[in-house]
């Protein structure tokens, strides 16, 4: 019989997951991205500038910075794997 305990490194999407659901948990549904300063960049209708990304991007980080209560790893790490057990 072979068991197999050890501690494995977890998947980056599996970290990834759950720091994005801790967020969730917590952001309010009437959060929305503003335009900000974006709204004065000229461009056609509809365009998409590297200026409207950024501010997207920036949204984003500072919502996990402001949300984030650091638990998610010691979930991601301490999360009973799955035994497997060859007989």
């Amino acid at each position: 019989m072979i068991f197999s305990l050890g501690f494995r490194a977890p998947r980056i999407a599996d970290l990834l997951a759950r720091r994005v659901d801790a967020v969730l948990e917590q952001l309010a549904d009437s959060a929305l991205l503003e335009d900000g300063l974006t709204s004065n960049i000229p461009c056609r209708p509809g365009e998409i500038t590297p200026e409207h990304l950024a501010n997207a991007r920036d949204a984003m980080h500072n919502a996990i910075d402001a949300l984030d209560d650091d638990r998610w790893l010691a979930e991601v790490v301490t999360d009973a794997p799955t035994i497997l057990m060859h007989i």
